[in-house]
């Protein structure tokens, strides 16, 4: 039984130091390899989250266009949390239809976020996905949501417009619908 409290003590020491060592730090918490191999899920999984894709204003009226939403992501931060991965992004998401040779393009959505994945390599799944407040208590949500400097560095790029945009989006959703490179984008 002591050997039990020791264990459970020690584990307990290092996950404060880690927890510490993650917030102290000068940089976010940044691992390409860990990155890599979760990003083909977030960009899959994500615009079909209903966080993302839960009130498109051409998927509630235009159902005829066949609707899409697109998400472009920029990785702030990335860490192991138990079992589970959290990855803080600064995304841009849009809905866009095909309206015989045109784009048309419907709702969109831009901010940081965090989001959990969880699995393993090659069955990852978005488990959790949490946009930051809206009006007041925008920073303070995206301070608790990301370690100091990911938010530092989220909330820089969303006031400073160095997150994704929306001509990467355009082009994903016109090669998805067949359409050509330079298919005009028409308003919803």
């Amino acid at each position: 039984m002591r050997r039990f409290r020791w264990f459970a003590a020690g584990g307990a020491v290092v996950a404060v130091a880690v927890t510490w060592w993650l917030l102290a730090r000068d940089e976010p918490p940044m691992d390409e390899a860990l990155l890599e191999s979760v990003r083909p899920t977030i960009h899959e999984q994500l615009p079909r989250s209903r966080e993302v894709s839960g009130g498109g204003m051409l998927t509630g009226s235009r159902q005829d266009l066949r609707p899409r939403w697109f998400c472009a992501e920029k990785p702030i931060e990335i860490w192991r949390q138990g079992t589970d991965i959290r990855v803080g992004l600064v995304t841009h998401c849009a809905e866009y239809g095909r309206d015989g040779d045109a784009l048309v393009s419907g709702t969109a959505v831009s901010g940081a976020m965090a989001v959990t994945v969880t699995g393993e390599p090659g069955s990852y799944r978005l488990s959790k996905v949490r946009w930051g407040s809206d009006g007041a208590a925008h920073v303070s949500s995206i301070e608790r949501m990301f370690t100091p400097a990911g938010a530092r560095e989220a909330l820089q790029a969303e006031r400073g417009g160095h997150g994704p945009g929306s001509a990467t989006l355009e082009e994903e959703a016109r090669r998805h619908f067949g359409l050509p490179p330079n298919a005009p984008v028409l308003p919803g």
